[in-house]
C-alpha cells in the first residue's frame, strides 16, 4: 500500500512519540525506502516499536546519554543485516552512527557562544545530518554537520533565533 503524499519524496521524516505513532506505522507499512524515524520519547514508546522501526526504516535518530540502558540495544539492532542506520546524539558527548559494518563516533563541536537553551538541538542535529548524508556525505561528515547545527541552536533561547527588533 502506498500513501500518495509520500510517493514523490526521497526521504520521509517522522517524529515518534505518542500521538504520532500511527503516522510512523502508516509510513512503514508503505515500505517507503527513505523512511526516517526520530525516536523522540524512547521511554514512552511501546516495547516492540523500536525493534520494528529498526527493521522498517532506513534511518533512526535517538537522543540519549552515554550510559543510557537503551544504547547497547540500539547498537545491537543496527548491527543486524538490513537494519536501519541508527544515529544517536549524546549531548555534550557528541554523536555516533551505528550500522551493520561498524560504529562511527564524533565528539561534540565547541559551542560558538555561551550555552543558553537546548530546545530544538535534536531537530537541528537531524536537519544538519540529513542535509549532508542525503547528498552523499560520509557518516563522519554528516555527524559533524549535525553537531555544528545543534551547537548553533544551543546558543539562543528556543529552537530558532529571535527576529531582530
Amino acid at each position: 500500500p502506498t500513501l500518495p503524499l509520500l510517493a514523490g519524496y526521497a526521504w520521509v521524516y517522522v517524529p515518534c512519540f505518542g500521538p504520532t505513532l500511527p503516522w510512523a506505522e502508516a509510513a512503514w507499512r508503505t515500505g517507503h525506502p527513505g523512511l526516517v524515524l526520530d525516536l523522540m520519547d524512547l521511554e514512552g514508546l511501546p516495547a516492540d516499536f523500536v525493534e520494528e522501526a529498526a527493521r522498517r526504516a532506513a534511518l533512526l535518530f535517538a537522543g540519549l546519554s552515554t550510559h543510557h540502558p537503551l544504547l547497547p540495544r540500539l547498537r545491537a539492532l543496527a548491527a543486524a543485516p538490513g537494519a536501519a542506520l541508527v544515529v544517536v546524539t549524546l549531548g555534550a558527548d557528541g554523536a555516533l552512527a551505528c550500522a551493520p559494518d561498524g560504529v562511527v563516533e564524533v565528539p561534540a563541536p565547541p559551542l560558538p557562544g555561551p550555552l543558553v537553551d537546548t530546545t530544538g538541538c535534536g531537530d537541528a542535529f537531524a536537519a544538519g545530518f540529513l542535509a549532508r548524508w542525503t547528498r552523499g556525505g560520509r557518516l563522519e561528515e554528516a555527524l559533524r554537520a549535525g553537531g555544528e547545527r545543534a551547537a548553533r541552536v544551543a546558543t539562543h533561547r528556543g529552537a530558532v533565533p529571535a527576529p531582530p527588533v
